[in-house]
């Protein structure tokens, strides 16, 4: 009886020392799979962050590209200078072709007004030469015209000077 009571000791500590061994393989296999498990999130995150950083490295390779396509500042800022002053001289060759003409319409009125006060009168007295002087004189439009043909000169001047000075 005792060596059967010991044989089942013996059976039982073995079945019990299986279970162990059953239970810590079973552990050891869940570790395994967690360890897993985070091995391949890991893996995911990388390669989505590897992923986020190619595409924004592209994504400023593209717009550097575009930079390098786009017109600088300092270029746009020169066209727009250049193209104020051809308005501005297209201006001021319009405001000298209207004051030339103006100018023309004074003296022929004052040839005409002249020429009737002659005929009138035979010779005017010098009273009255005074009037179409007075007329010849430069009016405030006159003034203007030359106003802003110093104002055009100046930015003329200046959008030449500046693209020579840089």
């Amino acid at each position: 009886e005792r060596l059967a009571a010991e044989k089942q000791a013996r059976a039982d500590a073995r079945a019990a020392a299986a279970a162990r061994n059953a239970a810590m393989a079973e552990e050891e296999r869940r570790k395994e799979e967690a360890a897993k498990k985070r091995a391949e999130e890991e893996r995911a995150k990388l390669l989505a962050k590897a992923a986020e950083q190619k595409a924004a490295k592209k994504e400023a390779k593209e717009k550097n590209q575009k930079a390098k396509k786009a017109k600088s500042k300092f270029k746009l800022e020169e066209e727009r200078r250049v193209q104020e002053a051809a308005e501005l001289r297209m201006e001021q060759e319009k405001a000298a072709q209207l004051a030339g003409e103006q100018e023309a319409r004074r003296v022929e009125t004052a040839k005409r007004e002249a020429a009737a006060r002659d005929g009138a009168t035979g010779r005017a007295a010098p009273q009255q030469m005074a009037a179409p002087a007075e007329a010849l004189r430069p009016s405030d439009e006159k003034a203007e015209v030359a106003e802003r043909l110093s104002v055009a000169e100046s930015l003329t001047h200046e959008a030449e000077v500046v693209p020579a000075a840089r």
